[in-house]
């Protein structure tokens, strides 16, 4: 295909290796990518043909075929690209795959709170919907350093309450502590519909009302206080502490020793 004649080796797994370092080096890489799928799709279904339907073995009929597939499959992905596939399947050889922008992956990190504050991160964990659920939170003030760690058992619940009582319990044990007043206490949840139902409490199921409510009540003892929504990336260590004590049988409680 595209005047290089078909030559293959007798290992598939070398074959295609081969084929993937090939297709990197050249500027069409992600055609030559598609083809390859194209060419083994093309040869399993006339093959499935040659054993149902006793059809003969037709290569010219493989290659033709292959390049129809590469030619929809262009046309599917790159929408961009207006060549007609009649002639794209003709002179693929000569087709250009439209410039495309390398994506840059953002990345996003936890940032400490100022100095003087304290950020509560927390997560649910629920396997299924319903299914047995796990909370959990991690506190660090304005120097990271941790201050409290929880993970526990909530009982067979939906993904959405999971996440409130994370937050209701991470707001008690806020309150409960010497760090309370006159600190400022910020709390992220990657759960953005949480969010939302903490800054606008009519805005809640009425069957998550209570939790809202409670916790609201909790949070009007502290002084200043904010909520917002983050990637779950941002929240790994409560995120993973959730998932990990879905597995848990006992509750986890660690508190710094100058809790009070």
């Amino acid at each position: 295909m595209w005047n290089i004649h078909w030559v293959i080796h007798k290992n598939p797994l070398i074959c295609f290796l081969s084929w993937v370092d090939l297709a990197t080096s050249l500027n069409n890489g992600l055609l030559w990518k598609m083809a390859r799928f194209a060419i083994c799709w093309a040869i399993w279904t006339f093959r499935n043909d040659m054993v149902c339907n006793s059809k003969i073995w037709d290569g010219k009929q493989i290659f033709e075929l292959s390049k129809v597939k590469v030619a929809c499959w262009m046309h599917a992905k790159w929408l961009g690209h207006f060549t007609p596939i009649t002639d794209l399947a003709r002179f693929l050889h000569e087709s250009n795959l439209p410039i495309l922008q390398s994506k840059i992956k953002s990345t996003v990190s936890w940032s400490k709170p100022n100095e003087g504050s304290f950020k509560f991160n927390t997560d649910g964990s629920s396997k299924g919907c319903p299914g047995d659920s796990r909370i959990s939170g991690v506190l660090r003030n304005g120097s990271s350093e941790v201050l409290v760690l929880f993970c526990k058992s909530v009982g067979i619940i939906d993904s959405n309450k999971a996440e409130l009582l994370a937050v209701r319990e991470a707001t008690i044990i806020f309150v409960a502590s010497r760090w309370c007043s006159p600190h400022s206490f910020i709390l992220e949840c990657d759960n953005c519909t949480v969010v939302k139902w903490l800054l606008n409490p009519k805005d809640v199921p009425w069957r998550l009302r209570v939790i809202v409510f409670q916790t609201s009540s909790f949070l009007a003892k502290i002084d200043m206080w904010t909520t917002k929504h983050i990637p779950r990336s941002v929240n790994e260590v409560a995120d993973s502490l959730a998932k990990e004590g879905v597995h848990r049988l006992v509750d986890f409680l660690w508190i710094h020793e100058g809790y009070s």
